[in-house]
């Protein structure tokens, strides 16, 4: 008996093969610590956008630990991933000089220059 390929799939159905791949930037991020094999567990868990590590601060940190060790992956990956997550951070001193900062000019000061540039 021959075997009727036709009816085991729906060809008329198009698929995304994009949307099941991680993320490129992701994969190029674990690729530079020599974990790409963790790619997919990675966007599994919600992680798919390393844009993201730059706000996570040592409780997000704790929280992907706790995730990646309940993947039973090995805790000296977990501990180079993490490292590399802290590495994109933005640390909070760098993003407080970020914002913009009070005048240091006192008001009489400005004043007085207001006052000066009056006269000229």
């Amino acid at each position: 008996m021959d075997y009727d390929w036709s009816e085991s799939h729906d060809w008329s159905e198009s698929h995304d093969w994009s949307e099941s791949l991680p993320p490129p930037e992701l994969t190029g991020f674990l690729r530079g610590i020599k974990l790409p094999q963790y790619d997919v567990k990675l966007v599994a868990l919600g992680y798919d956008d390393i844009d993201d590590f730059k706000n996570f601060d040592e409780p997000a940190r704790g929280q992907l630990r706790v995730r990646l060790e309940g993947e039973n992956i090995p805790g000296g990956h977990i501990d180079k991933i993490l490292r590399a997550v802290a590495a994109r951070a933005v640390p909070l001193q760098q993003s407080q000089q970020l914002q913009p900062q009070p005048s240091t000019v006192s008001s009489s000061a400005a004043d007085s220059l207001l006052l000066m540039n009056s006269f000229s």
